[in-house]
This record gives C-alpha cells, structure tokens and sequence, in this order.
C-alpha cells in the first residue's frame, strides 16, 4: 500500500509539473505588436504604381525604380532594374558588392573578358546572386526582365572598355 500510495503521489506531482510548465509557455508567449516601433515607417510599393524612370546613361534603353535610398549617395539603396528583351550590359565593374534578386525573366551573367555564353551562369526569376566588388563581368537577357540590386551606396558602374573617342589626324 505505501508502495502504491508513493507510485500516485508520484504521479500527481509529474502531473502538476507538467502542468505548471504548460501553464508558463502559455501565459509567457507574447502576442506580436501590430504597429511598428515609433521612428520606424515602413515603406512598400505596389507594382503597378511603381515610377519606372530611364536608367542611368551607362545603361541606355534600360529602365529603373528607386525603391529604396538614394543609389548615387552613401548608404543602403534598393533599385529595380528593367531590361528589354535582347539587353546587353557591356564589360564592367562595380565599386561594391552588387546583390541581385531576378524578379522576372531571366538574366545571364558572363564572368570576364567578353559575352561567353559558355562562361556564364544563368539566373531566372526568385534566384539571387552576390557579385563581388571589383569583379569584371558582363550580363544579357533574352526576355524582358526585372532586377532587382541592392548594397550601399553609392551604386556606381565601371565599364572596362569605354567608349573611345575619334581624334582627328593630324
């Protein structure tokens, strides 16, 4: 019988440890805020209200939306990219990493000297790729497609083999 009697109150005092412990993950669990913390708005675009402007000069024909800083200053910017089918980036080099997110279609990024499609690597839409700063490389799409870039800034685009100017004989 004290067998028996130490057996149960054994039990019960499992019983109520386990349902102490319970009981506190319940009553601790935080329920999240729904508001944001003050000094911290957030920002969103819709995609169709999203303010397509012209690329800058070194892509020519290309389209761009800021989302997010200021590309050409210090600091984090977050920019979308728009390239026509058949869009070809020449030879270049970036000053810092460049992050990139296909948003749709597909972009093919060749690594230094030319457009050497056996040299690349293609990324369709949802993949993501870091190019190291100061890598030379290149890139085309053969649908329309949309980038995204982000890092810090400032965004800057080297080519290696700029345009050459005509100098009269003399």
């Amino acid at each position: 019988m004290k067998t028996l009697t130490a057996l149960l109150a054994g039990l019960v005092a499992a019983t109520i440890s386990l349902n102490a412990q319970t009981t506190v993950r319940t009553t601790t669990r935080i329920a999240p805020s729904s508001n944001p913390p003050p000094g911290h708005p957030i920002a969103g675009y819709v995609a169709e209200d999203m303010k397509w402007i012209e690329a800058p000069p070194s892509l020519t024909g290309a389209h761009m939306a800021v989302l997010q800083g200021d590309p050409s200053k210090a600091g984090p910017y977050t920019i979308r990219l728009k390239f026509p089918a058949g869009y070809r980036i020449p030879l270049h080099w970036h000053d810092a990493d460049e992050n990139l997110t296909v948003i749709s279609g597909s972009l093919h990024i060749g690594i230094a000297p030319s457009f050497d499609a056996t040299n690349s690597k293609e990324l369709g839409a949802l993949n993501f790729a870091t190019i190291p700063a100061k890598m030379k490389h290149t890139a085309w799409c053969d649908v329309e497609t949309i980038v995204q870039v982000h890092g810090l800034g400032p965004w800057t685009m080297h080519e290696v083999y700029p345009s050459a100017t005509v100098q009269a004989n003399p």
